[in-house]
């Protein structure tokens, strides 16, 4: 469906030149992996906690709006938006509390991601709150009190989910990734009106998206709105490659697909608009890596837009990042030039170097296997939690992107193990679970170079000292870490 935005194309490449400058860091080196030694870490700045003794077990996605200076995410515990402020990171208020599905159980007790809600979030026009919700609507809300304006549905079964705004043209791009086939949806800024649909079935240009959509980006280097597919034309699993739709925000099409190697990303998730350096737009994927057929030092790949004259096309890999898979949601912070990934998945696989390992699975606090990395590998930290080593925890990783150097990981929780068959490289205990809340959203603030991570109150066991406590909050309650970049890399 063509959209009417009436926008001309002069002042639409105009507009999406001057956000791109936000992005061209002129002449700096070509991004590349370096043999210098990482020497950046994070420090834990602050921890927000929920009013009133209020826990944070289950959410999704956030965002950082650094106009307004506001950071919102989706708390399916407290079935709202949370809002802070990043000034003075003080929680604000729960935007549309009571309003969504909230964290929806299956009959037998386990999560049922693609009906609970708030999903994916956002701001738009600086004054509006979006969200997605677990019955196929879009709400929007006041970002000023949180008060419900309307809501309209996209007419899926499942859930709304990741989205992005076009700031040049007005327009909303939400995601139904739980339906089959899932689908994109064009929404006007101006009317909160339905006004293009993208299905992802193979047809009209579409790639075949054979499980779910992902995270998607506004583009300012050419105004084009870009989506991650984590798998096209496959079983469902991820097995098969993966790829990076572009779609034009103006005809509500995908004009390009861009299928990326699964020997440099398998499934990729998330996706982050980075710097132009050396000729090459970068596009940070954030890959799952979780299958047996994925390269086995687990990368997460760093693309090409296309978008510089002379440089790369569209898709190139432009390097790897090795050992950052296990990815959901990334991010690009423009103030320090860093990605960050919110590797939740961080051990759903087992670690091919230096020293493969067979992971145990406990459910006793303290006991041996328990809260150290799975793998260790060069810039990458060793142990966690001093005589534990060897079964990693959940991560935020850090990648300086004017060198493609890794950074030290930071931990922000326990690894997720399920009652379940532990396979052949002995991840999980047969029979035994250990569930820990997955802590995969992550966004970033510019202004005074905070990175968010939500800490689910399932992150830590009893008895360790988590994230939130070390904050001065209550780890079994849960809590939004606010992290800052210390030291300098060569």
């Amino acid at each position: 469906m063509s959209v009417g935005s009436g926008i001309s194309a002069s002042r639409r490449a105009s507009l999406a030149g001057y956000l791109a400058g936000a992005l061209a860091l002129g002449a700096v080196a070509a991004a590349g992996i370096t043999a210098a030694h990482a020497t950046e870490t994070l420090r834990l700045k602050k921890v927000v906690s929920v009013p009133n003794g209020g826990k944070i077990t289950s959410f999704d996605i956030s965002f950082v709006d650094p106009v307004t200076g506001f950071y919102i995410l989706g708390d399916r515990t407290n079935k709202g938006v949370d809002v802070i402020d990043t000034a003075t990171n003080t929680f604000q208020f729960i935007a549309g509390q009571g309003l969504f599905t909230g964290a929806v159980l299956n009959p037998n007790g386990t999560a049922n991601n693609d009906k609970s809600g708030p999903d994916g979030v956002m701001t738009a026009n600086r004054r509006e709150i979006w969200a997605g919700d677990g019955d196929s609507t879009l709400k929007f809300l006041s970002l000023a009190n949180g008060a419900l304006l309307g809501q309209i549905s996209t007419g899926g079964q499942a859930r709304v989910d990741e989205m992005c705004f076009d700031p040049v043209h007005n327009i909303g791009f939400v995601a139904n990734n739980a339906d089959d086939p899932p689908f994109v949806t064009a929404v006007s800024a101006r009317t909160h009106s339905i006004i293009g649909k993208i299905v992802f079935d193979g047809t009209n240009g579409t790639p075949h998206a054979t499980n779910g959509i992902e995270q998607c980006q506004f583009n300012p280097r050419d105004s084009m709105i870009y989506l991650t597919v984590p798998e096209i034309d496959g079983p469902g699993n991820n097995s098969a490659p993966g790829g990076v739709a572009r779609i034009d925000p103006l005809t509500s099409r995908v004009v390009a697909t861009a299928v990326i190697p699964i020997s440099s990303c398998s499934g990729p998730q998330g996706l982050a608009i980075g710097p132009a350096l050396g000729g090459h737009g970068q596009m940070l994927l954030g890959c799952n890596g979780a299958v047996a057929n994925a390269a086995p030092n687990r990368p997460t790949a760093v693309i090409d837009d296309g978008s510089q004259p002379g440089g790369g096309k569209f898709g190139d890999v432009v390097y790897t990042l090795a050992f950052q898979a296990g990815n959901d949601e990334v991010t690009f912070n423009s103030g320090d030039n860093h990605y960050y990934l919110a590797r939740s998945g961080n051990n759903s696989f087992a670690n091919p170097n230096p020293n493969p390992v067979r992971l145990g699975c406990p459910n006793t606090p303290g006991a041996i296997n328990y809260g150290a990395n799975i793998y260790l590998s060069q810039n990458m930290q060793g142990p966690s939690f001093p005589g534990t080593p060897l079964a990693g925890p959940q991560v935020l990783g850090m990648v300086n992107a004017l060198t493609g150097m890794s950074n030290a990981d930071t931990i922000t929780g326990l690894f997720n193990c399920a009652a379940a068959n532990p396979g052949p490289l002995g991840v999980g205990t047969a029979g035994v679970a250990n569930a820990h809340g997955g802590n995969h959203s992550v966004a970033a603030d510019p202004v005074h170079n905070q990175i968010y991570i939500p800490i689910a109150s399932t992150a830590f066991a009893a008895g360790m000292t988590g994230i939130c406590a070390q904050g001065g909050g209550i780890d079994a309650n849960g809590c939004i870490a606010v992290f800052q970049t210390v030291g300098s890399d060569p």
